[in-house]
């Protein structure tokens, strides 16, 4: 199923679809993938006395069901940094949204801020990695320091790309992005309270721009 806003390409010989709710799906593997979805991280700010909307967790959660609908997965991967703090209300409602989903295999891919044992996470039904090889990708939450040897094209996330997109004069806005480099893709974050990092693209570099509600490849 490909909707109106979708945006498929194809990479690397696989049929990818590119979503503007900041995910993607691998048309061959039947498999939603996703990143940096903070889930928790609203509830997180409250607590120290930062107003923040309660909505946002249920949003991200929304957004989510949408997609499992729409696309009907047999796998949902998560590319890190699923949770953001310790465990609050907010977890609650994603342990519900799991099990109301409970046929789906998920695998979360340990991030810097699952900083929770893997049996914690295990116990709600997902399968922890630290990185997760599925020819001809990789995925990992954070790429190493220096570039190491795979035969696999890593997918990663953890800096919330973004670009910049300049208009008439001096107007400028600055977006969130889907990267594919030579050497590795960058996921932009799927949930709606985060900041993001801005990406000076290299020539040869595929990036997709979201942009209300819209997918541009600039």
């Amino acid at each position: 199923m490909i909707r109106e806003a979708d945006q498929p390409i194809e990479f690397l010989g696989q049929n990818l679809i590119l979503l503007p709710e900041k995910a993607l799906f691998w048309v061959q593997k039947k498999t939603l993938i996703l990143s940096d979805l903070h889930l928790g991280k609203s509830g997180h700010f409250q607590k120290h006395g930062i107003a923040v909307p309660t909505t946002v967790n249920l949003n991200n959660i929304a957004r989510l069901e949408q997609l499992a609908k729409a696309f009907n997965p047999d796998t949902i991967i998560f590319v890190g940094d699923l949770f953001h703090s310790d465990m609050n209300s907010e977890w609650s409602d994603f342990i519900n949204w799991r099990a109301s989903n409970s046929e789906i295999r998920m695998f979360l891919v340990i991030g810097n801020h699952d900083f929770y044992p893997p049996e914690n996470y295990e116990s709600i039904g997902l399968q922890c990695v630290h990185q997760l090889a599925s020819p001809p990708f990789l995925f990992i939450h954070e790429l190493p320091d220096t570039e190491s040897e795979t035969p696999n094209y890593p997918i990663c996330g953890h800096i919330h790309p973004s670009v910049r997109l300049k208009g008439k004069g001096r107007q400028s806005v600055r977006v969130s992005c889907f990267y594919f480099g030579e050497y590795h893709a960058i996921l932009p974050a799927f949930g709606s309270f985060t900041g993001t990092s801005t990406l000076k693209p290299k020539k040869g570099d595929k990036v997709f721009a979201l942009v209300q509600g819209e997918i541009l490849e600039i």
